[in-house]
């Protein structure tokens, strides 16, 4: 499995309610954690499983956010921060407005690309731990795309 084969999303434009004061001034996925953004886990998985690039929704406090993941990223990978994308929601339209959204801007960009033979691997900003993305999305072709691995024709259209 390599994640060349996918679109990456990453969700990061949420308010984070809950964590209020925190998120007062840093939306959740660029609060500290372990001297770094929080979503600099989920986007070190990401890249060490083959993402090409990782398209960042973001909305509340976005520049926020921005500043202090490319900040990480140039510590952490100088050589990888062309690989993210920030995507600002005005206005905001929730997760799947967000998706939809960014999915249409990459095709009017260059609607003869291959993004139509592509999935899409939607992942929250905030998602702490070592998650089995290999394993997880081995399962899922294997379900969508039988024990072969053979994509059939109507998957093109995606």
């Amino acid at each position: 499995m390599n994640l060349s084969e996918y679109i990456v999303i990453l969700l990061a434009a949420g308010l984070g309610k809950r964590l209020w004061p925190a998120t007062r001034m840093l939306p959740k996925p660029s609060l500290p954690m372990l001297g770094q953004p929080l979503c600099m886990g989920m986007i070190d998985q990401l890249l060490a499983a083959g993402a090409e690039s990782i398209h960042i929704n973001t909305s509340f406090l976005a520049g926020n956010l921005t500043a202090e993941v490319q900040g990480a990223m140039v510590c952490r990978h100088p050589e990888l921060t062309s690989r993210l994308r920030f995507w600002t929601e005005t206005p905001r339209l929730e997760t799947g407005g967000a998706i939809l959204r960014i999915w249409q801007d990459l095709l009017a960009e260059d609607p003869t690309t291959a993004l139509r033979t592509k999935g899409v691997l939607v992942v929250s900003g905030d998602l702490v731990g070592d998650i089995p993305l290999a394993e997880m999305l081995a399962a899922w072709e294997q379900l969508r795309f039988g024990p072969a691995g053979q994509r059939p024709p109507e998957a093109l259209l995606v």
